[in-house]
């Protein structure tokens, strides 16, 4: 029912800089229970990211780690991006 031959799509991806992948930083939120707060902003800000990183789904890279990445504004290799 299914081909045996599964093709695999190679999606390329386009270099950045650290700099350019850090979503949020220096970032202070506090919401009390119970209260409604509305997140606008334009396509692109960090409201998504925002969202996620308050239920924990976007991991936390220390300044450490960044830093021994190296200079934040170089572009990043291939091989580096799956480590971040």
């Amino acid at each position: 029912m299914f081909p045996e031959n599964k093709t695999k799509f190679e999606i390329p991806l386009k270099e950045r800089t650290l700099d350019e992948i850090i979503n949020l930083k220096d970032l202070d939120i506090k919401v009390k229970k119970g209260s409604f707060v509305v997140i606008i902003g334009e396509t692109g800000s960090g409201k998504t990211s925002l969202l996620n990183a308050m239920i924990g789904e976007m991991i936390h890279l220390p300044d450490q780690a960044a830093k021994e990445v190296g200079d934040s504004t170089r572009r990043l290799k291939k091989g580096e991006m799956q480590y971040l």
